[in-house]
């Protein structure tokens, strides 16, 4: 009679099968027998060995005790079928029960429908168990383990909140069995003790990486005002904002995304404070300042920031140059708060450049500055007056003007898209930065900002080139007389 034990099982399938090793299992067997002295193991303890024999349905692993430990191959084929472990390899997994002087192990339980018994067998021996999740109800998850429904409550659905349950539906996953009453009729599941489990498991791993200078893969794992944190896999480390580009980055979720892989290098270890750097990976700005910044060049900046001696522009991403008041052409500004603001766009002239310290200094571009500074307007409803193009975006130009507003900053308006005639798709075209527009000055829009038109400005240049043809057709009389009304009235419409 032939026995249904598992360890019969195996050692049918290894005399039967011809090996195709380089050592014969026997051979590896009574090496793991001679290498040390067995160890005592409990159900439920987690172990590691050496995979002997890869059998049918049974594989071989020596995990140092006395006599031969199984598990099932089904456990260690991946989606396709196809075997994740080869002999002479390492395999984890936690004792499940004794066979008579054989153990069985097991990585996780519920891939059958063994029902009750395997959730308490998981509960008992603290060993994981496979369920597909059926539905998301009231509180968190209804789980089928092993044909039996269990229950996840969203708390314990992830490490992390999870805002939308749904996205988990009919997927596999790996539960622990937090609570099993009543005969199995309760059985509440935990994947967040597992997951935590896990990622304790991989930080330790983690540590041994993390020193200063090391570079590592990350996750974006959350998003905050002063930075991001990033997951190196079971440890968390702090990627601050201003480490995240030489550019300047006013928003870190402009930038990066939950979930989102980076390489990042550890600038400091501080305890369980790690410091990390997207930035330091870029190289120095600096390196080629001398080749892409010639004294004498005429470039675009942005104003990054304002002092009374001048405006620090940003030429490129980690480059700024600095426009002292000095410079300016108008001799009565002393104070560059009166001239510039964060965020214009400039045109300036390099005047000296010096990489080792860092410094390119800056003037304004020939014509730009006396262009800002024309005789000052007031920006009243009704009014026309030129300014100097400083900002283009889609949606419209933004003019500066000489002065400031009772506010004190320096007076400027916007003339929205459907304020200028035959507006291009691409404003740049029309408006390069320094260009003078002639414009009328509307009512504020809902945000305050001082709206202006091109269009109306035109219209008026127009009436006022047609208004001398206009009079000596009236005087005429005649027919001159009835199309100088028409003409008139078209051009008021």
């Amino acid at each position: 009679m032939t026995s249904d034990r598992p360890k019969d099982q195996a050692l049918r399938q290894a005399t039967e099968q011809p090996s195709h090793q380089e050592q014969s299992f026997a051979e590896l067997f009574e090496e793991s027998m001679r290498a040390s002295p067995p160890t005592r193991v409990e159900e439920g303890q987690e172990v590691t060995g050496k995979v002997l024999q890869v059998g049918a349905e049974w594989t071989f692993v020596d995990i140092g005790a006395k006599g031969e430990a199984l598990i099932a191959t089904s456990e260690l084929l991946d989606e396709k079928g196809r075997a994740t472990v080869k002999v002479g390899e390492t395999v984890q997994a936690r004792v499940l029960r004794r066979d008579g002087d054989g153990i069985v192990l097991s990585r996780v339980l519920g891939g059958g429908s063994q029902g009750r018994r395997v959730l308490e067998d998981a509960f008992d021996l603290g060993m994981p168990v496979e369920g597909v999740v059926k539905a998301v109800i009231k509180g968190g998850l209804e789980v089928e383990v092993a044909g039996v429904r269990a229950f996840c409550p969203a708390s314990q659905a992830s490490l992390h909140y999870v805002e939308d349950l749904s996205e988990l539906l009919e997927r596999k996953l790996t539960f622990k069995v937090a609570e099993y009453r009543d005969s199995g009729r309760s059985v509440v599941l935990s994947r967040k003790a597992l997951l935590a489990e896990e990622r304790a498991k991989q930080a330790e791993k983690t540590r041994e990486k993390i020193q200063v200078g090391a570079v590592l893969p990350g996750e974006v794992s959350s998003i905050r005002e002063f930075g991001a944190f990033v997951d190196l896999g079971g440890i968390d480390g702090l990627l601050h904002v201003s480490e995240i580009s030489h550019g300047r980055v006013s928003r870190v979720e402009d930038v990066l995304s939950p979930g989102q892989q980076l390489t990042v290098q550890v600038l400091q270890v501080e305890g369980d404070r790690i410091s990390l750097s997207l930035k330091s990976l870029e190289g120095d700005p600096w390196e080629s300042v001398s080749e892409r910044f010639s004294e004498g060049s005429r470039l675009e900046g942005t104003v990054v920031r304002v002092q009374p001696f001048g405006a620090f522009v940003e030429l490129a991403p980690g480059v700024d140059g600095l426009l002292h008041v000095s410079t300016l052409d108008d001799p009565g500004v002393r104070d560059a708060r009166k001239a510039f603001e964060e965020g214009q766009r400039i045109c300036v002239t390099v005047v000296s450049v010096d990489p080792s310290r860092q410094r390119i200094g800056l003037a304004p571009a020939d014509g730009s500055s006396s262009d800002q500074r024309a005789l000052p307007v007031r920006l009243t409803p009704g009014a026309t007056v030129t300014g100097v193009v400083d900002r283009v975006e889609v949606y419209g130009v933004f003019l500066r003007f000489v002065g400031t507003t009772a506010a004190g900053r320096p007076a400027r308006g916007l003339i929205p898209r459907e304020e200028i005639r035959d507006a291009p798709e691409d404003l740049r075209h029309r408006f390069p930065l320094g260009d003078k527009v002639r414009v009328v000055v509307l009512d504020p829009d809902e945000r305050g900002r001082t709206r202006l038109s091109e269009r109306a400005a035109q219209q008026a240049q127009e009436r006022a080139q047609a208004r001398p043809y206009l009079e000596a057709g009236s005087k005429a009389g005649g027919g001159f007389g009835t199309f100088a009304d028409l003409l008139n009235h078209k051009l008021g419409e």
